[in-house]
């Protein structure tokens, strides 16, 4: 018998090769935890259009969670948390692929400790907030945008679990997570804003933790020594997603740029 639920997102407009390429490391990593997968697909306009990607399921145990109408992220893991009937869910996102051995269990282990929140493969202290102000300088426009993050974002630093691969309480995470999330903007302010959920965790007096690949759980001062994002090769990152590839495939300069956003001026790529 299991507690875990592992739910991964489909996200129709990205193709089936995404989802192939989940399901070629999902099957390639041992997870090292027992678990039930859902595989959410979301934005699909027929269950006809979804058959190619249920054919390429085929290939392991799973359940499918088919939402009638397309979702924000954030909005879909809710309605696959309110489907499952686990103690503990971990949602890892379209572009999510875990990188080594155990990496299921690395990220719900630490659940089992008193006072933790979430545990997530990665964390940042960036701030839309401060990354909008760093643009006002080259476009007047901006302004606007920046007075209306002011009233959702902190300012740098802004410790936020990403949203990319974590774990949590199935049912901490239903009653945090709002049902409706209009836009992209509300997601993010959803996973780093002011009332976000890491936010919300720690005037809970609840810790958010990153699980590194090498086994270690990081509290918020050490992720940016913890290589698992965007620094020191990110060598200890235990699930890659689109942003872990960009800093990996970025010229030194874009590094430097990436590193900077993610951790400050003071930190090395």
């Amino acid at each position: 018998m299991h507690d875990t639920r592992l739910v991964h997102l489909v996200w129709a407009p990205y193709g089936v090769a995404l989802l192939e390429r989940f399901l070629a490391a999902y099957s390639a990593c041992d997870a090292g935890r027992a678990h039930r997968l859902t595989v959410v697909l979301n934005g699909f306009a027929s269950r006809a259009q979804a058959r190619p990607y249920e054919a390429a399921l085929g290939s392991v145990d799973h359940d499918v969670l088919f939402l009638d109408a397309p979702r924000q992220d954030v909005a879909a893991y809710r309605a696959a948390a309110l489907a499952a009937r686990e103690r503990i869910v971990c949602f890892a996102n379209s572009y999510a692929r875990p990188l080594a051995d155990g990496w299921l269990e690395l990220l719900c282990a630490p659940l089992e400790r008193a006072g933790v929140g979430v545990a997530g493969a990665t964390g940042s202290y960036e701030s839309h907030l401060s990354s909008v102000a760093r643009q006002r300088a080259r476009s007047p426009r901006v302004a606007v945008d920046v007075a209306r993050h002011a009233l959702v974002f902190p300012r740098f630093p802004n410790p936020t679990i990403r949203t990319n691969a974590f774990a949590l309480e199935r049912e901490r995470y239903a009653r945090l997570a709002p049902a409706r999330v209009r836009s992209k903007f509300a997601a993010h302010a959803f996973e780093s804003g002011r009332w976000g959920l890491t936010a919300r965790l720690r005037r809970r007096r609840l810790r958010p933790l990153v699980a590194g690949r090498d086994g270690r759980t990081f509290e918020v001062e050490e992720w940016p020594a913890s290589a698992t994002f965007r620094r020191d090769g990110q060598r200890n990152l235990l699930v890659a997603d689109n942003r872990t590839d960009e800093w990996e495939q970025a010229d030194p300069q874009r590094r430097r740029e990436l590193t900077e956003m993610a951790w400050g001026p003071c930190t090395s790529g």
